[in-house]
């Protein structure tokens, strides 16, 4: 308010953007010089290459700093005017010899060595199986104190078994084709070792309620399409293998046996075992 009385007006400005602006000056109602100014935006958020820049300048920064410490201490450091504590041979005739050994073994065809490890039942099954089922990790102290839980009269086998070397001189490792395929076949060479356990196949046939006649045919019928397909078979019949995983399964609370009839007392656990075999099959099933 002034001192005469009158009241002040505030007035805000409206922003317009380029389309209005333009019909408003076509029609001849403003003027030019009333038109509001549109407000910019800068954006000046530092993009990827740039961030990506400056972490290998860091790198390459802390690795010349490394390496002049390292330069400093054998010339100016206590060592320098040590001399060596053993002379095995001269320096020439090391260095001839690691040259040799060098180009030898480059030369060498090189092998990769593989193995499948294979076990009854693991220790943290309980742990695991919930992780892949709710992808949420329960406090550590939880976790521990269910492995002590499950660790009492804890028994398991661990089956490793080796498969033939495979050499990877006919593949050229800068070729992305060439690496795939050798990530493939070692892939499938380790699903090939896997040992079938009885602890698997009757986790993969297993239903929420079924009785162990019915239960020992769908076992053996499920060996017998592991054994088509050469399978590692660690068992025989349905009835080995009820008779190995039953007791172990119904101790650790993964299922419930009673008169003659299996019940799911803990599916995750279950399907987590039967898992381990899915690959071998030509129809994974589902355990309920």
């Amino acid at each position: 308010m002034f001192a005469d009385g009158a009241k002040s007006i505030h007035t805000r400005a409206k922003p317009v953007d380029s389309m209005d602006a333009t019909k408003a000056l076509e029609d001849g109602s403003v003027s030019p010089g009333l038109l509001p100014a549109a407000p910019q935006v800068i954006d000046e958020e530092p993009g990827p290459e740039r961030s990506g820049r400056f972490v290998a300048a860091t790198i390459y920064g802390f690795s010349a700093i490394l390496a002049l410490a390292a330069a400093a201490l054998c010339l100016l450091g206590p060592l320098e005017s040590e001399g060596p504590l053993r002379s095995v041979m001269p320096q020439a005739a090391m260095f001839a010899v690691i040259s040799v050994l060098w180009i030898v073994t480059d030369l060498l065809p090189v092998y990769l060595h593989y193995r499948g490890n294979t076990y009854d039942f693991v220790l943290e099954d309980h742990i695991l199986a919930h992780q892949g089922v709710k992808k949420v990790q329960r406090p550590f102290t939880r976790e521990l104190a269910e492995m002590v839980r499950y660790a009492v009269g804890y028994k398991s086998r661990a089956i490793v078994t080796f498969g033939a070397p495979i050499s990877v001189g006919d593949y050229n490792l800068q070729s992305r084709s060439d690496v795939l395929e050798l990530t493939r076949l070692v892939r499938a060479k380790i699903g090939a070792l896997h040992k079938v356990l009885p602890t698997a196949v009757f986790a993969s046939a297993m239903r929420p309620s079924v009785t162990r006649r019915d239960l020992e045919s769908r076992i053996d019928r499920l060996i017998g399409e592991l054994a088509a397909r050469h399978a590692n078979l660690g068992v025989t019949s349905g009835r080995q293998a009820i008779e190995a995983a039953a007791e172990p399964l119904e101790t650790r609370g993964v299922i419930v046996a009673e008169r003659g009839r299996f019940r799911v007392r803990d599916r995750s656990v279950l399907r987590y075992y039967a898992r381990t075999i899915e690959h071998l099959l030509a129809t994974p099933g589902r355990t309920h």
